[in-house]
């Protein structure tokens, strides 16, 4: 039976089809053409309602089993108060499929679970797979990202921007370069009570009770590292950090940092070895080698002539 229905009345369906019982409402079956075509200048052009069943179903043997196209709405709306709004399935192609010129190709958005969900079988495939041809960044996220297994690495991987923080309850392996845009490696310390408020750039010692003090003595064989974070360089990776009862510093142990240097007993050299002066928290050039063994903080990068000041410096404690 072939059925061909047109309707100029406003609100009036072209064709409508209901079944009472247990049945289809509309089947349409086509061997070689499009089964069904409905067109709407200004509602929908299809729109099926089941209380048990998917409202539409499209099978193809060799096309698309449903095709939406829209001008200025949605091309394709599902709409379901307990299951998938949208539910494809595919033999050997993609389950859905979606293309944009200007916009996400796909887009989900989810008031109280997750916006978009991808579940893989084959253990050679990812849940979810992005990739970008034009030389962009394949995934954004912003926000935090969790990983509760391991997370591998094929590649790169940059982590920028405050935002940019990625917790790894598994192993991280990666088969490329970590590209880390900090310039030191630090480590979380307990800062003593009696510290009060600590710059970035000061330079800690090791105190009597298992923390860190602000340095004010000559050669202090306990200098334990430059408080990180001063000027342009700002740490690359922070080990130990997690919620005490006590405040905590991240020291640069290696890298690079702005440390406070005194130049008051002797001008500042790049390449100077530094060791700890006695004008509390700054570091000055260790004129006495033998004195300065085991107490070194690292090399000054840049030069200071006279008085104090912020200079760049490579930790090297030793």
């Amino acid at each position: 039976m072939s059925i061909s229905e047109t309707s100029n009345t406003p609100n009036v369906d072209a064709v409508r089809g209901e079944h009472t019982g247990a049945g289809v409402g509309v089947h349409a079956v086509s061997a070689s053409g499009r089964a069904l075509v409905a067109e709407s200048d200004s509602d929908f052009a299809v729109r099926a309602h089941s209380k048990t069943r998917p409202g539409v179903r499209g099978s193809s043997g060799s096309s698309r089993g449903v095709e939406g196209s829209a001008k200025s709405a949605e091309g394709v709306v599902g709409d379901s108060e307990t299951a998938a709004g949208v539910f494809g399935i595919s033999r050997d192609g993609n389950g859905v499929h979606g293309k944009s010129v200007s916009g996400s190709g796909i887009f989900g958005e989810s008031e109280r679970f997750e916006g978009v969900t991808g579940i893989a079988h084959d253990k050679n495939h990812g849940a979810i797979v992005g990739k970008h041809f034009g030389g962009g960044l394949a995934g954004f996220f912003d926000g935090d990202v969790q990983v509760t297994k391991s997370l591998a690495v094929f590649g790169d991987l940059r982590l920028t921007g405050p935002k940019a923080n990625v917790e790894v309850p598994g192993n991280l392996v990666v088969h490329g370069d970590v590209q880390l845009t900090g310039a030191d490696y630090a480590e979380d310390f307990d800062l003593n009570a009696a510290a009060g408020t600590v710059e970035a750039g000061t330079v800690m010692v090791l105190d009597e009770i298992g923390g860190v003090r602000v340095s004010d003595g000559d050669y202090d064989t306990r200098v334990a590292g430059i408080v990180s974070g001063a000027g342009d360089y700002k740490p690359a990776i922070v080990l130990d950090r997690r919620d005490t009862n006590s405040p905590r510093l991240p020291l640069a142990l290696m890298g690079k940092v702005f440390c406070k240097v005194d130049a008051t007993r002797g001008p500042i050299s790049i390449g100077d070895i530094l060791t700890t002066s006695s004008v509390p928290g700054h570091a000055m050039k260790a004129a006495d080698r033998e004195r300065a063994f085991g107490a070194v903080i690292g090399k000054a990068l840049a030069g200071l002539k006279t008085g104090r000041g912020l200079i760049p410096v490579l930790v090297a404690l030793q």
